[in-house]
């Protein structure tokens, strides 16, 4: 009988060691639980963040392409309208009076309006007739 006891009593404290170990290891995996949805609230607020940041780039991009279609406007339009003070400078250098039809008294334009320089009666000043140019736009206007 004492032989059983001895037995039993190895066998409570080999069972008593086993749950002592799994205790630990429990506490462990508590703690890791409690890290891991610590991590996953912070993985949440960073797929926000990362949403906004997503939203914000898109629109971002999105100006970016417009002011791009902006600056190739602008510059088209800067070209055509050298091209047009140089067709004046060249029109007005060559004797042409006024300026264009429509045009106002910008620079290059040789200070006239739709009637040019001249008197009434259609006349310039060096007494020839008055010579306009007339400027043809597309129907849409400028691009």
């Amino acid at each position: 009988m004492h032989n059983e006891v001895a037995t039993i009593r190895g066998q409570m404290s080999a069972k008593d060691s086993h749950i002592s170990q799994l205790m630990t290891e429990l506490s462990r995996a508590v703690a890791t639980a409690g890290e891991a949805n610590q991590l996953r609230s912070q993985v949440a607020v960073l797929e926000a963040r990362i949403g906004t940041l997503t939203r914000q780039l898109s629109e971002s991009e999105s100006g970016r392409r417009l002011f791009n279609e902006l600056e190739v406007t602008h510059s088209s339009m800067q070209r055509r309208l050298a091209a047009a003070r140089a067709s004046d400078e060249i029109y007005n250098s060559n004797g042409g009076g006024g300026g264009g039809v429509g045009v106002g008294g910008g620079e290059g334009s040789g200070g006239g309006g739709v009637g040019g320089d001249g008197d009434a009666s259609g006349r310039g000043k060096g007494g020839g007739p008055r010579r306009e140019r007339e400027r043809h736009l597309p129907p849409t206007g400028f691009v």
